[in-house]
């Protein structure tokens, strides 16, 4: 099925090209996708790479990331869309920049995110301060048929001796 969808989209995204391009002239359908692609540029740098960061530090401690990381996250997968030359990808963008569609789509992938989570069928990875881009690599804990209660860990007995609300100078 996905590789249905990967030949069927760039043939569906020149469809359309050339019905816009019947419907205005050839300049002004150049210039709804410039502008759609300078306006998603906008939105991937002022998303940036933390929002990549820190859905990659929430999976590799092994929760579902927060709504607002998301958020942030489908914003800038919105704008990805919207930098795609291309309308139907320029309408998937707006589908995920505008709040109330967003909303719907994070409740849902909290779900999935959560029932893989519960099964230990989901794959985290994580690889930061290392290599190239901080790109992927080694596997954290969460593994594929692993449960995620049988992990290996150190635990560290810690006795509070004395606490004091006195600010040492």
């Amino acid at each position: 099925m996905p590789i249905l969808l990967i030949l069927i989209f760039p043939v569906a995204e020149l469809y359309v090209f050339i019905k816009m391009c019947q419907l205005y002239s050839f300049m002004d359908v150049m210039l709804m996708m410039f502008s759609s692609g300078v306006l998603g540029l906008l939105i991937m740098f002022m998303q940036g790479r933390s929002v990549v960061m820190a859905v990659q530090k929430s999976f590799a401690r092994g929760e579902v990331p927060g709504s607002s990381v998301m958020h942030s996250g489908l914003v800038f997968l919105g704008g990805f869309f919207l930098f795609i030359p291309g309308f139907i990808s320029d309408v998937i963008g707006i589908c995920l920049i505008l709040p109330g569609i967003r909303h719907l789509i994070v409740l849902y992938l909290r779900i999935i995110m959560a029932r893989g989570l519960a099964r230990g069928s989901f794959r985290v990875f994580s690889n930061f301060g290392r290599g190239f881009g901080g790109g992927f690599g080694a596997t954290s804990g969460f593994q594929m048929g692993q449960n995620p209660s049988e992990r290996d860990a150190q635990v560290v007995d810690v006795e509070v001796l004395e606490t004091s609300s006195k600010r040492i100078e």
